[in-house]
């Protein structure tokens, strides 16, 4: 049996629910083409794949959207977001960014920032914080 001898710290949880209108994301995909920052179309991508693949579709007011309900600890260390990149002197490369440090990102940067609105089509509402 082990006795942990350290400091135990209670982790943070967050619940965001999020939200895809599919049509709106594919008129902006169409509207800013390659035009668009190479950050958000690889942020717009991934969500965009992930919501199909792991949302439920449902409709509201006559209209398709999807969504999805993600928890994770907001206090574990690994989620990223651009103060913490600026305090580190560092970017993140959105040409070759592997999927765990996306999805840190994303996590930080769009989800717990609340940014997640500025990529059309997209929402996001907290639900829980424990």
């Amino acid at each position: 049996m082990k006795i942990r001898t350290d400091f135990v710290t209670n982790s943070s949880s967050v619940s965001f629910i999020i939200t895809m209108h599919k049509k709106i994301v594919e008129v902006f995909e169409r509207w800013y083409g390659d035009s668009v920052a190479n950050e958000h179309k690889t942020i717009r991508n991934t969500l965009k794949v992930y919501m199909l693949d792991n949302g439920t579709r449902t409709f509201l007011e006559e209209e398709e959207i999807y969504v999805k309900k993600l928890q994770f600890n907001d206090d574990d260390g690994v989620t990223i977001d651009k103060e913490l990149l600026k305090h580190e002197n560092r970017e993140l490369d959105f040409t070759n960014i592997d999927d765990e440090e996306l999805w840190n990102y994303i996590r930080g940067e769009y989800i717990l920032n609340g940014k997640l609105g500025e990529i059309r089509g997209f929402g996001i509402t907290q639900v829980d914080q424990y």
